[in-house]
C-alpha cells in the first residue's frame, strides 16, 4: 500500500481484500502499529503491546473476511488471549453476513457509491461491514431523533446545553445535526448572547404547514357553503342530502378552484 496513512479505511479494507491469504498479515500488523501508535500506545509493556496489536490485526482481518479472520494468528502464543478477550467473536455475531440482508439490496446501494461489485458471486466482506456500518448509523440517527423529538415536545424549546443534559453529552454536536434531519418540524434558531457566544436553541413548531393549510382549506369552504345559503339552519340540506345539496357542492367546488388558482364556468 502507498501512502498508508492518508489512505481511507475503507480503502484500505478494500484493498486488503484483493491481497493472497499470506500478504493479509503483514498488512493488518503494520495498520495495527499505526492505530497503536496513533493512540499512543507505544510505550505499554511489550508483552502487552504485542498482545492488542494482534487483538487489532484480527479484527481488521475479520472485516475482509469472516471466514480467515484471525488465520494468521492461529499458531502465536496470543490465540488464547484472542478467545479470552473475544472481540472478534463479539464482531461477528453483530455483522451482518450475506444470507441475513438480499444480496440484490447490498449491490444497489454499493453502486450508489461507486463501489465496483460483481452482480453474481460473492459480496466481499469489507462491502458487506461497510454497509452494516453506514445503516446501524442510521438507525442511531433515527433514535436520537426520536429522544430529541420527546424532549422538546416536553419542554417545546430548549437550548443545546439544556438538550444535552437531558439526552446526554456523549452525542456530539455532528450527530445532532444529522439526527435533526429527520426533524423537518425542529427549527434551530441562535439566542442572544450574553458577551460568548450565542446560545443555539431548538423549538419544535407544532403543526406543518401542509397541516395547517389543509385545515385552512376545510374552514374556509365550509364558510363559504354556509354564506351561499344566507344562514345556519339551510345547512341541514348540506348534511341530510336533500335538494339545494347541487348548488352546495357548486359553490365548494368554485372556491376550492380558487383557492388552487384555478377558475371554473358553469
Amino acid at each position: 500500500m502507498t501512502d498508508e496513512a492518508e489512505t481511507s479505511p475503507w480503502e484500505r479494507l478494500r484493498q486488503l481484500s484483493e491481497m493472497s491469504v499470506l500478504e493479509r498479515p503483514i498488512h493488518v500488523t503494520r495498520w495495527a502499529d499505526e492505530l497503536m501508535s496513533r493512540n499512543g500506545m507505544e510505550v505499554m509493556p511489550r508483552y502487552f503491546r504485542t498482545a492488542h496489536r494482534d487483538t487489532i490485526a484480527a479484527v481488521l482481518l475479520s472485516l475482509v473476511d469472516d471466514q480467515t479472520a484471525a488465520s494468521g494468528y492461529a499458531e502465536t502464543g496470543t490465540a488464547g488471549q484472542l478467545n479470552a478477550v473475544g472481540p472478534v467473536d463479539a464482531l461477528r455475531s453483530t455483522t451482518y453476513r450475506s444470507d441475513e440482508v438480499p444480496a440484490h439490496l447490498i449491490r444497489t446501494w454499493a453502486k450508489q457509491k461507486g463501489i465496483s461489485v460483481n452482480d453474481r458471486g460473492r459480496i466481499p466482506q469489507w462491502v458487506i461491514t461497510r454497509y452494516r456500518a453506514e445503516h446501524a448509523n442510521h438507525e442511531s440517527e433515527k433514535a436520537l431523533a426520536y429522544k430529541i423529538r420527546e424532549a422538546l415536545e416536553q419542554y417545546g424549546e430548549l437550548t443545546k446545553s439544556e438538550l444535552w443534559n437531558i439526552i446526554g453529552r456523549n452525542h456530539s454536536s455532528g450527530k445532532i445535526e444529522e439526527a435533526l434531519k429527520f426533524l423537518p418540524n425542529v427549527q434551530t434558531l441562535e439566542g442572544e448572547s450574553s458577551g460568548g457566544r450565542p446560545p443555539t436553541i431548538f423549538r419544535l413548531v407544532e403543526e406543518e404547514i401542509g397541516e395547517i393549510d389543509e385545515s385552512v382549506e376545510v374552514t374556509a369552504s365550509s364558510q363559504l357553503a354556509l354564506e351561499g345559503f344566507g344562514n345556519t339552519d339551510n345547512f341541514s340540506s348540506i348534511t341530510d342530502g336533500s335538494s339545494g345539496s347541487s348548488a352546495t357542492d357548486s359553490k365548494v367546488y368554485d372556491f376550492l378552484q380558487i383557492l388552487r388558482g384555478e377558475s371554473h364556468s358553469g
